[in-house]
């Protein structure tokens, strides 16, 4: 795949970014044309190791940790291929996964992004949507982050907003609005002409939502590849069960909402998200007093809630996870 490059970012996850590249040596038919790490957690020794692995065209350590968005850029704008795939270090693509990305780009001009489903590491577990049919709205914020799923349900979640991972006798891909960035493949020339990740507002979420907004607003298209598969642990950066960095995670979310609806929807949003996420944490706490035996998924719903609600009053939200 002499017109493909692949990139990841390490930060403090650097067993998996070895794991990857091994598993891109063993499961590629073709190595790409160049494979790109950025390190921002350069102090943790992965150069070394990255010599002895030997499939790395570019190693770009930084001297402070630059966040996703920036660190992307930095790595892409050292490549020359007309595609490029970002691979999360804990992200394993099944067999002919990327292969197939890139071949849909040769076929379809108007492509700019595309992904895979993804699936967990454990068979066992819930298959979650990596990809939305719309952009993001008060209304889904709502639906997804307050009590108000409790009250209506998720069912307009499922059938409007999330594309699901896989609809049986339906697996081809569907045009889409966004498709999650941990395999994530990129048009070299549309990504250009949108200025890349917009790395002034966003470190480490919600940056590959407002780039492929973008992209399909400028008329490139966005593909969710239902018949191409790629393995997803998620959050191999943070600390062991934290499962996302709640801090970045939400000053993603308000910049996001911010850029693309104004101050204002800013502020309708932290006006009705917070009284909704803390309705919600006082339901949950009810319940936990009520019920002599408290479920496994109870406790974990409370503690996401109060996690939720912490957030929206932060002293100082990090420039990098910690």
């Amino acid at each position: 795949m002499r017109d493909l490059s692949v990139v990841l970012v390490n930060y403090r996850c650097e067993t998996h970014t070895l794991s990857c590249l091994e598993h891109l040596r063993q499961t590629l038919s073709s190595q790409p044309a160049a494979i790109v790490v950025v390190d921002n957690s350069p102090s943790s020794g992965l150069e070394t190791a990255l010599a002895e692995a030997g499939n790395v065209s570019h190693y770009l350590p930084m001297s402070t940790n630059l966040g996703f968005a920036a660190a992307a850029n930095r790595a892409i704008s050292v490549t020359r291929t007309p595609f490029v795939v970002l691979l999360n270090p804990d992200a394993r693509p099944a067999e002919g996964c990327l292969e197939g990305l890139v071949d849909r780009f040769r076929t379809i001009p108007e492509l700019a992004a595309a992904g895979p489903v993804l699936v967990p590491f454990d068979d066992n577990m819930p298959r979650q949507p990596s990809a939305t049919a719309i952009d993001p709205s008060i209304f889904s914020a709502l639906l997804e982050y307050t009590i108000v799923h409790r009250v209506i349900g998720r069912g307009w979640l499922e059938r409007a907003y999330f594309l699901p991972p896989f609809v049986e006798h339906d697996t081809e891909a569907v045009d889409c609005a966004m498709v999650q960035g941990a395999c994530l493949a990129l048009r070299r020339t549309a990504f250009d002409a949108v200025g890349g990740f917009d790395a002034d507002r966003f470190f480490l979420y919600w940056e590959e939502t407002d780039l492929e907004r973008r992209l399909r607003h400028a008329g490139w298209r966005v593909l969710y590849r239902r018949d191409l598969q790629c393995r997803h642990l998620g959050g191999a950066s943070l600390p062991a069960g934290s499962g996302q960095h709640e801090g970045h995670f939400w000053r993603g979310f308000y910049a996001y909402h911010r850029k693309h609806g104004g101050v204002m929807r800013e502020y309708l949003m932290r006006l009705l998200l917070i009284p909704g996420i803390a309705a919600e944490l006082g339901v949950l706490w009810l319940l936990r007093i009520v019920r002599r035996e408290i479920e496994d998924q109870l406790r974990r719903d409370f503690d996401a809630a109060r996690r939720r609600l912490k957030s929206q009053f932060p002293r100082s939200w990090p420039t990098e996870a910690k």
